[in-house]
């Protein structure tokens, strides 16, 4: 289930990648990604700017994808999705859990073998230089949604 909370995640991951994000691709919430016969609408995706007008968007034009895991999202589904976008050559791969204690991101890189590899995984801040210069500030989101969640047991 997608909550509020979890599609304001979904926002700072966007944000996050746009800032900073080259001219030649485009970040965005919610495109239906088509690979093969099979469509898929990630939480967060870049893709090639040339394909910013596409519905469905090639799977070939995603260069990232980003998953929220929910309490619906299973790790069957985590490795079903995986498999897909591995299948259709998307080199990168981000699921963010926002439910569990604190925050947290796991980043998987497409190997030459065309299997995913497990690169980061953490639920500090985080800046690295890849797929371009991100930071990815888990500790003030976890801070937002136990604020978010107090309030909403009051």
């Amino acid at each position: 289930m997608t909550t509020a909370l979890h599609r304001s995640v979904a926002v700072e991951v966007c944000n996050a990648l746009a800032r900073n994000c080259p001219d030649d691709l485009l970040v965005s919430l919610d495109v239906t990604i088509s690979a093969g016969p099979r469509r898929h609408v990630p939480a967060v995706a870049v893709l090639k700017a040339e394909a910013a007008t596409a519905s469905p968007v090639p799977a070939l034009d995603v260069v990232l994808v980003a998953e929220l895991a929910s309490s619906s999202f299973r790790v069957a589904q985590v490795y079903e999705r995986a498999q897909l976008y591995a299948a259709a050559a998307v080199p990168t791969f981000w699921i963010v859990d926002p439910m569990r204690k604190h925050v947290t991101f796991t980043e998987f890189l497409l190997g030459d073998d065309g299997d995913y590899r497990c690169g980061i995984e953490t639920d500090g801040t985080l800046r690295f230089d890849r797929p371009w210069e991100v930071t990815l500030d888990l500790r003030a989101w976890t801070e937002r949604r136990d604020q978010v969640r107090a309030r909403e047991r009051e």
